[in-house]
C-alpha cells in the first residue's frame, strides 16, 4: 500500500470521526479530529485548501461561539493580536506588535500560556498601551472559550489572526466574527496548507508567491489580498562578540541555520561549493553558525584546519554579519530570514537555486539584485570575482540598499492596512510552477512520522480508541534500542 493511499485513509477516517462527533455534540473530539486532519494536510502538502474542513469550522463557529456585541459597539482604538505560536523573536509577531503599539492603538496581545515569557516582546512593548492576555492549550474547547472571552471583553474593531496551520479553535472564533470585527490573517505559511480560509476579511501576504497561491489554489479573491514584506528583528544595542580566530588579512565567508538545510542533496553540493572556494582562496575562512548534524562540516574542518569553524547560534547575528565578506546561503534548503539579515548588514547573500525553487520575495526587487545562481560554475566564477575585486564587491553591495523594508515603512504600512485595507506594495500575479515543489513533499514524506505527529500525541489521546495501532506503534518506536551485547547476554 503506497503512502499516498495510506494518507488518504487516515484523512478519510478523521473526517468521519469529526462528522460523527459534531453530530453527537462531542466537540472536543471533533476539534481534535479536524486539527489532526489539518496537520496531515500541512505535512503532506498536496492541497492548499480543503473546503470540507472549512465547512466544519463554520459549523463549530455557529455552534460554539457566543457573541454579545455588534459592529457598532466595537472599540475603534482597540486592536486584538491573536498569536497562536507564542514565540519571542522567531516569526513575525514581534514586528507586528511593535508597529501596532507604536501607532497608538490599545493593543490586546493574546498568546498561549507558557513557562517562558517573551522577554524581547515585553521589552519592546514596555511603555505602550498594551493588555497582556493568555489562553490555555490543554483543552481545545477551553482554548476556544478563552479566545472568545477576550473578543467579548475588549470588543476590538480590528483583529489579527497569526496561527498554526491546524488551529481549529482560533479559526472557529475568528470565523464567527465576520461582519462584526475587521479580521486580518498574517500568512506566515504561504507555501503550504493551512486551515482558516473563512477566518479573515483580508489576507496579508509577504511576497508575490504567497498571493499567487492564495488566489489560484485557495480561491481567495484578489480584493482580499494585501502585500506587506517583513524585516528581520535584531537588537542594535547588542555588542559584537568577535570571532573564534584571527581575522587579520583574512576574508570571511559566513553561513548559518540548522545544518539539515545543507544535507539531503545527492551530490553534496553545498559542501562541494565550500571546498572549491577554500581550495582556491587561501585567505578565506569559512564560519558556520547553527545546530544539527555536523558530519560533513567536520570533514571540511579536517581538510582545512584553522580555516573552517563551527559555532552555535548567536544573539549578535546582525553585528556578526557586518564583519563578514560574503554570506553563503544554505542548500538544498534555502534560508529566507538569513538572506534578509545579510542584506540588512550590506553583505551579498550568495544563493544557489534549483529549477522551480520557491525562493522569491524575501528581498524587495530580488530578481534585480543578482544574488541567485542556477548552476555551481556560475556561482563559483562570481564568488572568485567578489573575493578578488573589492570595488566590484562594493558596487554589488550597494544594490542591497532598500532591499529590505525599513521598520518605519513597515509601521506605516500596518497603519494603511488597519485604516485602508491596503498598502503601497503592489502584487504581481505572475504564474509559478509548483509541480516539482509539491513532488518534493511527497518524496520526503514519511508516513509514520506524519501519523505519529498528527494523531498519536498526548493532547490527542481522545483518539486512542480510534487509532490504537498508531499509538502503540509510536510507543514502540520511541523505546530505546537494546544493544546486541545485552540481548546476547540475556539469551545465554
Amino acid at each position: 500500500m503506497n503512502k499516498k493511499f495510506k494518507i488518504k485513509l487516515l484523512k478519510d477516517k478523521l473526517d468521519l470521526i469529526a462528522n460523527k462527533s459534531i453530530k453527537n455534540g462531542e466537540y472536543e473530539k471533533a476539534i481534535v479530529a479536524i486539527s489532526s486532519c489539518a496537520n496531515i494536510l500541512y505535512q503532506w502538502n498536496q492541497l492548499f485548501v480543503d473546503d470540507n474542513l472549512e465547512n466544519k469550522i463554520k459549523i463549530l463557529a455557529n455552534n460554539l461561539v457566543k457573541k454579545n456585541f455588534n459592529k457598532k459597539e466595537s472599540n475603534a482604538d482597540t486592536v486584538l493580536f491573536y498569536d497562536d505560536f507564542g514565540l519571542d523573536t522567531r516569526g513575525l509577531a514581534l514586528i507586528y506588535l511593535k508597529a501596532i503599539a507604536s501607532l497608538g492603538y490599545h493593543l490586546v496581545y493574546l498568546r498561549p500560556e507558557t513557562k517562558n515569557l517573551p522577554t524581547e516582546i515585553y521589552k519592546n512593548l514596555n511603555g505602550f498601551n498594551v493588555t497582556w492576555k493568555t489562553f490555555t492549550k490543554k483543552k481545545h474547547l477551553q482554548k476556544l472559550r478563552d479566545i472568545n472571552n477576550i473578543f467579548i471583553k475588549y470588543k476590538p474593531k480590528v483583529a489579527f489572526f497569526y496561527a498554526y496551520p491546524n488551529d481549529v479553535a482560533g479559526a472557529s472564533v475568528f470565523c464567527a466574527y465576520k461582519n462584526i470585527v475587521k479580521r486580518f490573517q498574517i500568512n506566515l505559511t504561504d507555501h503550504a496548507y493551512w486551515l482558516g480560509k473563512n477566518a479573515f476579511d483580508y489576507c496579508i501576504e509577504f511576497r508575490d508567491y504567497g498571493a499567487f497561491v492564495s488566489n489560484k489554489y485557495r480561491k481567495v479573491e484578489k480584493e482580499k489580498l494585501v502585500k506587506l514584506p517583513f524585516y528581520p528583528y535584531f537588537d542594535k544595542n547588542i555588542l559584537f562578540q568577535g570571532f573564534p580566530f584571527d581575522v587579520k588579512n583574512k576574508k570571511i565567508i559566513f553561513s548559518g541555520g540548522n545544518l539539515y538545510k545543507t544535507l539531503g542533496d545527492a551530490n553534496n553540493t553545498y559542501y562541494k561549493i565550500v571546498n572549491s572556494i577554500l581550495s582556491k582562496h587561501l585567505d578565506v575562512i569559512f564560519l558556520y553558525a547553527g545546530n544539527g548534524d555536523a558530519t560533513e562540516l567536520n570533514k571540511l574542518m579536517k581538510i582545512y584546519p584553522n580555516r573552517v569553524y563551527h559555532i552555535k547560534e548567536r544573539k549578535d547575528l546582525y553585528q556578526l554579519m557586518t564583519h563578514i565578506t560574503l554570506y553563503l546561503n544554505t542548500y538544498p534548503i534555502l534560508g529566507g530570514l538569513m538572506t534578509q539579515y545579510a542584506a540588512v548588514a550590506g553583505k551579498i547573500p550568495i544563493t544557489l537555486i534549483r529549477k522551480n525553487d520557491v525562493f522569491d520575495g524575501f528581498l524587495i526587487n530580488q530578481e534585480k539584485i543578482g544574488i541567485e545562481y542556477t548552476n555551481i560554475d556560475e556561482l563559483l566564477k562570481d564568488v572568485d570575482k567578489l573575493l578578488e575585486d573589492d570595488n566590484y564587491r562594493h558596487d554589488r553591495e550597494k544594490k542591497l540598499i532598500g532591499s529590505v523594508i525599513s521598520e518605519n515603512d513597515f509601521k506605516e504600512a500596518v497603519q494603511d492596512i488597519i485604516l485602508k485595507n491596503s498598502t503601497k506594495y503592489d502584487i504581481s500575479y505572475k504564474e509559478y510552477n509548483n509541480e516539482m515543489f509539491l513532488k518534493g513533499y511527497v518524496k520526503r514524506a514519511n508516513y509514520n512520522n506524519i501519523a505519529f505527529s498528527s494523531i498519536a500525541t498526548f493532547s490527542n489521546r481522545i483518539l486512542l480508541k480510534d487509532f490504537p495501532e498508531i499509538f502503540v506503534k509510536k510507543f514502540f518506536y520511541k523505546l530505546p534500542k537494546v544493544p546486541k551485547k545485552i540481548i546476547e547476554k540475556i539469551r545465554s
